[in-house]
């Protein structure tokens, strides 16, 4: 048996020594949403640790003041609903520009307990490798992991030496620079996303020729790649050199499948794996988890589009991939022209296309319409696609434009919990008191 340390007694050189922990509380759904504090739940934590800016909510309920996160202040997770463990004991600091932050009852924040509390330091020192796996070693439960509190506070904390001053304050000027480059490509991709809407889903430049006017922004040979008028459809009115198209004639879509659990690994050992959306970015994933056994496959340049809740994200793949079951790849079935040849927007619109998830299981089914000018395939290609013999609809859908994606009959596979090694404890606390270099950040 893992002897554990005791943390509620304030044993010097652990956290227990510096901090305390004050858990939140559950709230209202119906106020999420609403004008107020944001939401530190589980998803607002990035794996392994770091605040995670998308698809925060916020709540517009009434908040204690033990549970409120002000800027500056770090809180953690002490379970995990997912059995990679990439949560459990994860940290995350609230960010400068969100003003406050409401705890959930799966995250706790970290009170100081004395004065000189190196808050940096034991920020940097719970996302290093070594506390990740000692959250791994201690973590308890099968279906949901859980950290004990008494666990977490038992955790060493080194002499914050010169040598760790100095390596906190370089990691502290590399993630601010971090925070600086993500909100540049937040505000290209928030540009890219606005001309895109212009262009192709509002289709201003068209409008102005129509109306005898000038597109605004635009130069003359941009200008000249759209047309002047616009033709009634099944979806209003269209520019004229435009038709309705759907996904299934558009893409092959297929589904991912999960390999068993022992074949994960972070030592870029086989390809890069993508289970969901959780390592989605603005376009494309981030190399996290690798697969040394897959299965199921994308490759480079495909669109991988999340099945799982929440459906609908997007990203592309950089290189051939792993793909899990909440990913299915859409390859293009028409070859088009290279990137610096197509249109403005051709790339674009591959990876926006308007989503909508059918009412219930958000794995069964996708509906999915897309608008692409004829002009971007061979010539002759528009008439033959017309003319070919479609597919027969199902009874759902039939009479309609949508793509239904099936899920996998395939049977769950069960991976059984690997043993936990058993550690010298002693010996590894001795260690981590005396080392001269702080271990370095994950």
């Amino acid at each position: 048996m893992v002897s554990r340390p005791k943390a509620s007694t304030r044993n010097p050189g652990t956290l227990g020594e510096w901090v305390k922990l004050v858990r939140g509380t559950t709230y209202k759904g119906y106020l999420v949403g609403k004008p107020g504090p944001v939401l530190l739940g589980l998803s607002s934590i990035s794996p392994n640790g770091g605040f995670r800016r998308t698809n925060f909510e916020t709540y517009g309920g009434d908040c204690a003041k033990n549970i409120v996160v002000n800027s500056g202040d770090i809180y953690v997770s002490l379970k995990d609903v997912t059995q990679s463990a990439d949560l459990l004991g994860a940290v995350a600091r609230l960010p400068k520009d969100i003003s406050s932050g409401r705890l959930t009852q799966d995250t706790v924040r970290l009170i100081a307990i004395r004065k000189d509390t190196p808050w940096d330091y034991i920020y940097w020192l719970l996302r290093t490798p070594q506390y990740r796996n000692f959250c791994s070693r201690y973590a308890t439960g099968t279906t949901t992991l859980g950290l004990g509190r008494d666990d977490f506070l038992g955790y060493p904390v080194p002499d914050f030496t010169d040598q760790r001053r100095f390596i906190v304050q370089a990691l502290e000027a590399i993630e601010r620079r971090h925070e600086e480059l993500s909100f540049q490509s937040e505000t290209l991709e928030s540009l890219a996303r606005t001309i895109f809407k212009s262009w192709f889903v509002d289709f201003d430049p068209v409008r102005a020729k129509a109306e005898g006017r000038e597109p605004d922004g635009m130069d003359a040979d941009t200008v000249a790649l759209f047309p002047s008028e616009f033709v009634e459809s099944s979806l209003g009115s269209l520019p004229i050199s435009y038709f309705i198209s759907d996904l299934q004639s558009e893409c092959a879509i297929s589904m991912g499948q999960s390999p068993p659990g022992s074949t994960y690994n972070e030592c870029v050992e086989g390809l890069p794996f993508f289970q969901g959306r959780a390592d989605f970015k603005t376009m494309f994933p981030k190399r996290r988890i690798y697969c040394s056994e897959p299965s199921r496959f994308a490759s480079a340049g495909d669109v991988l589009l999340s099945v799982r809740a929440p459906v609908g994200d997007i990203n592309i793949a950089l290189d051939d991939c792993a793909i899990g079951r909440g990913v299915a790849p859409r390859q293009r079935k028409r070859s088009l022209p290279p990137p610096s040849s197509r249109k403005s927007g051709t790339a674009v619109s591959a990876t926006r296309s308007r989503l909508c998830a059918v009412p219930g299981n958000s794995t069964n089914s996708l509906n999915c319409k897309i608008r692409r000018p004829s002009g971007y395939y061979p010539p002759g290609q528009r008439h033959q696609n017309r003319n070919r013999k479609q597919p027969k609809a199902s009874r759902r859908t039939s009479g309609k434009t949508d793509i239904r994606v099936h899920r996998l009959r395939v049977p769950r596979q069960r991976v059984r919990p690997q043993p936990r090694a058993q550690p010298n404890r002693q010996q590894w606390v001795t260690r981590m008191m005396v080392s001269n270099s702080m271990p370095s950040a994950h």
